[in-house]
């Protein structure tokens, strides 16, 4: 198999504004960073922005880009892309981000796949991924619900 064409981009996407972001990048940012750093073929991105919701940048494929009502990155987000993919700006954005789907150039919470930002997690969700290629064999030991939780924009419509 090409090399080149298993190569995975892991994203980590943070805010300096988001409670639970910082108490991510205090706890878990160095372990998931080594972590990760030692399985092949698996580059990391660290994107940590001023504000939620702000545009991580051009490089970004175009589908990662967007924000509207019905769509909203999810902080702290931990997603993986094929490296291919990821850079080809002309093709609809495939992949996968920890607790949902990236489908169609859309991000979707799927309930059955459960969310976490402890680093031991997201390394097992990673390597589960890259086994099976498959989102929907993906079983992650989450230690407790309560203790997880996470943000959109759009966090605030989540707590009514």
């Amino acid at each position: 198999m090409d090399a080149q064409k298993n190569e995975k981009i892991f994203i980590i996407y943070t805010a300096n504004n988001c409670g639970a972001c910082n108490k991510f990048k205090s706890n878990e940012l160095r372990k998931i960073k080594e972590l990760v750093s030692i399985i092949p073929n698996v580059k990391i991105i660290e994107k940590n922005l001023s504000v939620m919701g702000e545009d991580p940048g051009e490089s970004y494929h175009p589908d990662f880009r967007k924000t509207s009502d019905h769509y909203a990155k999810w902080y702290p987000g931990f997603y993986l892309f094929n490296k291919k993919d990821f850079f080809d700006h002309g093709t609809t954005l495939n992949g996968y981000v920890i607790g949902g789907v990236f489908k169609n150039g859309k991000q979707e919470r799927v309930p059955e796949n459960r969310y976490s930002f402890l680093a031991d997690d997201i390394y097992k969700w990673i390597m589960s991924i890259i086994a099976d290629n498959k989102i929907k064999n993906m079983k992650v030991d989450i230690v407790d619900e309560d203790e997880f939780e996470y943000y959109t924009q759009d966090w605030y419509l989540l707590r009514q």
